[in-house]
Order: C-alpha cells, then sequence, then structure tokens
C-alpha cells in the first residue's frame, strides 16, 4: 500500500510505503509526529534534484504498472492544483 501527502498538523508531499502481507498498518502521520517509533511504514525518496508535487490533500491517486499517478487536490494555501504527477516505482523518480 502507498499513501501520498495529505494534511495533517501540516501539509505534506512525501509517498509511504506499508507491506500489508508482514504486519498491521500504522498511521504514517503519527510517524511524522513522532508518536510511533515502530518501522511498519517506509518512507520513498526521490532522486536528488527531483522536481516534486506541491504539498497537498484531497487529491486523487491511483497504481498502474510501477507507477503512481496523482492528480489534483488543494495545495498549503487552499488552492485548487490541476495537475498531474507521476512516481515511478522502478527508478524513484518523478
Amino acid at each position: 500500500m502507498f499513501v501520498f501527502g495529505g494534511k495533517s498538523n501540516g501539509y505534506h508531499n512525501d509517498i509511504w510505503k506499508f507491506d500489508l502481507g508482514t504486519q498491521s498498518p500504522t498511521l504514517p502521520f503519527c510517524i511524522h509526529m513522532g508518536f510511533q517509533e515502530d518501522n511498519s511504514w517506509e518512507v520513498m525518496t526521490v532522486e536528488k534534484g527531483s522536481r516534486v508535487p506541491a504539498r497537498r490533500y484531497g487529491h486523487s491517486g491511483v497504481l498502474y504498472s510501477s507507477e503512481m499517478f496523482i492528480f489534483g487536490g488543494f495545495d498549503c494555501d487552499s488552492f485548487t492544483c490541476s495537475d498531474l504527477w507521476s512516481f515511478s516505482f522502478g527508478n524513484l523518480s518523478l
């Protein structure tokens, strides 16, 4: 399972990975805020210097083949986003 961005004590544009085959999920924002110290979630990193989407919430996301596509949502100023981004899990790039 993969989770992108969201809004919890701030706005986020990170991607978190969870292996559903190994353990029960915990909320990724708990790790962000330091409430949970287990290794059930893993943050995905992109190549240094890569452009990344703005921090957002309320967006749509879908996995297709080896890519995650993110569309729309609202940025940290509550403006509507109408951009489309893809994240390639094969080479960890946007």
